[in-house]
């Protein structure tokens, strides 16, 4: 089949000769994929059953828009589209920023990125202070460029102009900010000191790439792309050692001159889907049916090079040459050996297009209205070649009105079939050669089909109300606002719920960063004095007072404590200390429809029955049992959620043990 790829510029108009590429890519791409995904869901066959071949990748993501807007899944060949993808040029940016301080470009692409989410109003005045310094100096989690740079992230927050538009939609950009400089400096001191397999881990944990990119859309090709790129990475690392420079180059080369790499697929993906290719990768490869798209388009034009040999020039004989630009008296000899070698490279891959094809072919081209007369040996393009079929009819341009009278097809005296891909639109069904059959519903049918779409949409609205994801503590939620509220106003003073949020997200983060191996004494004093610290740094100065007495109360129970020394006890049995958790909703299960998300604080194993043991650490005012229960039955459903994903991530026969360290009360709460 020939597919004229003419645009129409409305439903009611004829098709025109396209002379916009864009118009016409995108006339063809829709055509292509309409086409494709007729033939999968009415004559079902399977997507790995057809090929679509590219003499060139320029306007290959207009066709992967249309195959991603039809539902086609599809395999993309080695392309340069791997290295544009965002989250690749993304994770690029981060890795360079961590193991190249000075990289202040992949500093700022990391610190824009989603992950950190720094907004540009910001990032203007961060950087007129000593913000970019006291990155480039950051070394680790201890240093003390870190508590200045996260100061100075508060600080701009503060002082940002709340009228700069869409600050608003962006509350609390500093938290992420923050969060994103703290692990940038953990990843340094990880990248000097871990090996790479313990580096890359800590990475994805650490900054959850995954997760974020797999909650966008096509989100897992996008995980499909950061596994291949994060396992390369690993594999860079192990093999050039210390070679930091050549990874570097390697990252930027990669990026910046986005070398073709093949994209990532998601398993399930691989099994059954559309193969995308250039030509030249297609070659040995058979598909039931193949389009060859862009039949039209025409090399760019080479322009001569500054410096140039004859390759078939032999030492010892007279060489033809340009020399900064200008040629020797023979050149043009080289050139003309090149145009043949050219032309015969054009008939040669257009044969490998036009031999892929088992049952079917499409030829889709920007036709002209009449073809040209040129010799075949001045071809540029596959349609320059194909002018020259004896059989073809005498001008495409005649072809529309037949075509729009006769089912949108025409048969040539060769039994090729001419189809206009801007005529698609119009009528789908009359474009495949089917007929139109009005058909009515006996009403009893209708009316209960109509019942049924009533109850459908009811639950449909219900599930669309809920949100994608949400935390592991979010049926507690309300309830636990409603009793910090009430906490805050009678131990901290009133409007005092930050300072005491504050208090219990630095008191995790002591436990989190507690160097197990150091002496306790030391360690202690080390942490104690970073907890009082960056109270400043998240507490409003008229909460400061509050918060700091609160947390100057909160270190001396936990120091005089028994869950402190029972923390230090376990070192030996630690599994981990805040694991990112995702876990998918059960069936008729309430709350997010996507996932559950948190982070277990301590998970260990218990030296008595070798049990996996998850806790969670409580810096909630209560003291007395029945105040313990009650707080206790508030965190219930998040301790089940906990104790699911450990079980299902573990493949344990049965529930993992949970505990409610409650450290005001100094005491351990474990659920009958």
């Amino acid at each position: 089949e020939y597919w004229i790829s003419w645009p129409r510029p409305d439903e009611s108009s004829t098709p025109v000769p396209g002379s916009k590429v864009d118009e016409v890519a995108e006339c063809e791409a829709a055509a292509i994929a309409r086409d494709i995904r007729h033939l999968h869901d009415e004559v079902d066959m399977a997507w790995s059953d057809f090929g679509l071949l590219l003499r060139a990748t320029t306007h290959l993501e207009t066709y992967l828009d249309a195959f991603r807007d039809h539902g086609l899944p599809f395999v993309v060949g080695s392309s340069k589209q791997y290295y544009r993808r965002r989250e690749i040029i993304e994770a690029s940016a981060l890795v360079r920023a961590i193991i190249h301080p000075v990289d202040h470009v992949a500093l700022v692409a990391f610190l824009r990125s989603a992950t950190a989410g720094l907004p540009d109003a910001a990032l203007l005045r961060l950087w007129g202070s000593d913000f970019p310094a006291l990155l480039t100096e950051l070394t680790g989690p201890g240093a003390a460029e870190l508590d200045q740079a996260l100061g100075l992230v508060e600080t701009v927050a503060h002082e940002l102009d709340e009228s700069i538009p869409g600050i608003d939609s962006i509350e609390d950009w500093q938290i992420s900010v923050q969060e994103a400089v703290a692990n940038l400096a953990l990843l340094r001191q990880s990248f000097r000191q871990d090996p790479p397999d313990r580096f890359v881990e800590l990475l994805r944990r650490r900054l959850l790439f995954d997760v974020t990119e797999a909650a966008r859309y096509l989100g897992h090709y996008r995980l499909a792309n950061l596994e291949r790129f994060f396992r390369q990475l690993e594999t860079s690392l192990e093999e050039r050692g210390g070679d930091i420079q050549a990874i570097l180059r390697t990252l930027r080369r990669s990026v910046a001159e986005a070398e073709e790499e093949k994209e990532a697929l998601p398993e399930d993906a691989v099994v059954d889907a559309v193969r995308v290719m250039t030509i030249h990768g297609a070659k040995g490869l058979q598909f039931r049916h193949v389009y060859l798209a862009q039949a039209h388009a025409s090399p760019p034009p080479k322009r001569r090079q500054a410096v140039d040999l004859d390759p078939r020039w032999i030492p010892g004989e007279p060489a033809e040459y340009v020399l900064l630009g200008n040629p020797t008296l023979g050149f043009h000899q080289v050139d003309e050996h090149r145009r043949r070698v050219e032309s015969a490279e054009l008939v040669r891959t257009l044969y490998v297009a036009m031999t892929r094809a088992e049952d079917r072919l499409v030829v889709a081209g920007n036709w002209p209205e009449e073809l040209p007369e040129s010799p075949p040996e001045r071809a540029r393009t596959y349609l320059d070649l194909l002018s020259h079929r004896s059989d073809l009819p005498a001008s495409p341009g005649r072809l529309v009105a037949g075509c729009l009278e006769d089912d949108k097809a025409f048969q040539d005296a060769g039994f090729a079939r001419w189809r206009f891909s801007g005529l698609e639109r119009a009528n789908g069904e009359a474009a495949r050669g089917g007929e139109q059959v009005s058909r009515s519903i006996p009403l009893q049918i209708a009316q209960t089909d109509s019942r049924t779409l009533s109850e459908h949409s009811l639950a449909a609205g219900h599930r669309m109300a809920r949100p994608f994801q949400g935390p592991m503590s979010a049926d507690a939620g309300a309830r636990l606002a409603r009793l910090l509220d009430e906490e805050s106003e009678s131990t901290a003073g009133p409007g005092q719920r930050q300072g005491v949020r504050a208090v219990g997200e630095l008191v995790h983060r002591l436990f989190e960063t507690w160097n197990l191996e150091e002496r306790p004494e030391d360690e202690w004093k080390r942490r104690q004095k970073r907890l009082l610290a960056g109270l400043s740094a998240m507490v409003p100065e008229h909460e400061l007072s509050a918060a700091t007495e609160r947390a100057t109360k909160l270190l001396e129970r936990i120091d005089s404590g028994e869950l402190l020394k029972r923390f230090i006890e376990l070192r030996q049995t630690v599994l981990g200390r805040e694991i990112p958790v995702l876990l998918s909703p059960q069936d008729g299960e309430e709350g997010p429809v996507g996932f559950h998300s948190g982070a277990i604080d301590l998970l260990y194993r218990d030296p008595e029955t070798g049990l996996p043991v998850i806790v969670d650490f409580k810096t909630d005012r209560v003291e007395t049992d029945e105040d313990l229960g009650a707080r206790a039955a508030v965190y219930a459903s998040q301790e089940d959620l906990y104790a699911r994903a450990v079980q299902r991530a573990m493949n344990l026969e049965t529930r993992p043990g949970t505990e409610l360290w409650f450290l005001w009360a100094d005491r351990r709460y474990t659920r009958p």
